[in-house]
């Protein structure tokens, strides 16, 4: 039952964690890799699915434009709950880029979607490892909090889910998840 409960908590947190920073300049950019990622993080899904057509089948180690193109199809896919094809394009970049954080951050995220809290904690630390902005890297560690929690809650351990939760530093993220939290806690009368 825990563990049910911390599956709906971490795809209702997740709708609210986009890796896909915004642009927050004044004029539209023609560029299609910046259209996708404010499309995305705006919620415009089909403006975004527009913008990244066509889809790669693959993408090269030294290709950052494909890699970019694949992440955002990742992000794309997992924001609309199709996360085989957010794995499979993940994967690719994955794959020729072991260090991209964004890639470990997304396969993560499918993996705490799943209940899969090691595999999700692992990736998230990868991605807190490999992260080369302060703002990736406070973001990967709260994911790792989150899922930590998640993980001991789910074992019946709230005092350290609590602990763990208490360590979320992103106010956005840690009002997301407490509005998720507090409906499942309410739901099991605790």
């Amino acid at each position: 039952m825990h563990t049910r409960h911390m599956i709906l908590i971490g795809s209702a947190l997740l709708a609210g964690c986009a890796s896909v920073p915004t642009n927050t300049g004044t004029t539209l950019s023609v560029d299609p890799l910046i259209e996708a990622k404010n499309a995305i993080v705006t919620g415009d899904l089909k403006r975004a699915e527009g913008a990244l057509r066509p889809a790669p089948s693959s993408v090269g180690a030294t290709d950052a434009r494909s890699q970019a193109r694949a992440l955002l199809l990742a992000e794309l896919a997992l924001r609309r709950g199709n996360d085989a094809e957010a794995r499979r394009f993940a994967a690719m970049v994955h794959e020729v880029a072991p260090n991209d954080h964004n890639a470990s951050e997304i396969l993560g995220k499918i993996a705490l979607r799943g209940g899969r809290f090691g595999e999700a904690r692992q990736l998230f630390e990868s991605a807190r490892v490999f992260a080369t902005r302060n703002s990736d890297c406070v973001r990967a560690c709260d994911l790792l909090h989150i899922t930590a929690g998640l993980a001991a809650y789910a074992a019946g351990n709230i005092t350290e889910a609590r602990a763990e939760w208490a360590q979320v530093r992103n106010t956005t993220m840690r009002g997301s998840f407490g509005r998720a939290y507090a409906s499942v806690v309410g739901q099991e009368g605790e």
